[in-house]
């Protein structure tokens, strides 16, 4: 795996604010050097943010535990714009059916791609395409799923384009399977969480002031 180098800390600090990012570099080297994989951000990264894993965990736990109440055996998990893949490993401690990860850049990918290969997983797919030119049918065929075998779909999104065009592209998605329950966790700042208001919001989970680390959990309905 190739560490980090100096200039990709100082690109952290920047970003985040060094408090933050000394508790995302532990939060690094827990997922890249326990797992032998590469997540974390680097200076020539592009737009490339990943999440801090214990908004995962608690946006998953909580509509584990206070929604469903019956774990997620039959459900999958899709990440829109998954990026290296963080989310993905960080969900499967949830025993989901399925993890699909969907990722629009070629380089991102690859180092997605590597990642995958070195968890030597069989519950991990992995696309690389726009979500906005796909269905969600096509994406679960891609799995050798059913729709019929599975129960609900939790959506998982930090910042991948437009909030408005992926309010749509869910939308889209959900008419299809409409007998499906589907949660969104959505990481946002609060003028983008405001964009949503056509779907129930069920809590707000922070962690400090920052974008990333803060998630809005819905019903798609």
């Amino acid at each position: 795996m190739n560490r980090l180098k100096a200039s990709d800390y100082l690109t952290i600090a920047k970003n985040r604010g060094y408090k933050n990012a000394l508790e995302e570099l532990i939060d690094f080297f827990l997922i890249d050097f326990y797992y032998g994989i590469e997540t974390a951000p680097r200076e020539k990264d592009e737009r490339y943010v990943p999440i801090y894993t214990k908004v995962v965990k608690r946006s998953l736990s909580f509509i584990r535990d206070s929604i469903i109440k019956n774990g997620f055996k039959d459900w999958i998990f899709i990440d829109i714009g998954c990026g290296k893949g963080k989310v993905l490993f960080c969900a499967r401690k949830y025993n989901f059916m399925k993890y699909i990860g969907i990722e629009i850049s070629e380089r991102i990918y690859e180092i997605l791609h590597r990642n995958v290969l070195k968890l030597k997983t069989t519950d991990c797919t992995i696309i690389c395409k726009d979500v906005k030119n796909t269905s969600l049918e096509k994406i679960i065929k891609i799995t050798d799923l059913q729709i019929q075998e599975i129960s609900g779909i939790i959506l998982f999104a930090y910042n991948p384009f437009d909030v408005k065009e992926l309010v749509e592209v869910i939308c889209g998605w959900k008419k299809n399977i409409e007998k499906k329950r589907i949660f969104f966790i959505f990481v946002a700042s609060d003028s983008e969480d405001n964009l949503i208001n056509r779907w129930k919001k069920y809590k707000e989970i922070k962690f400090g002031n920052d974008a990333t680390r803060t998630s809005y959990i819905y019903e798609v309905l």
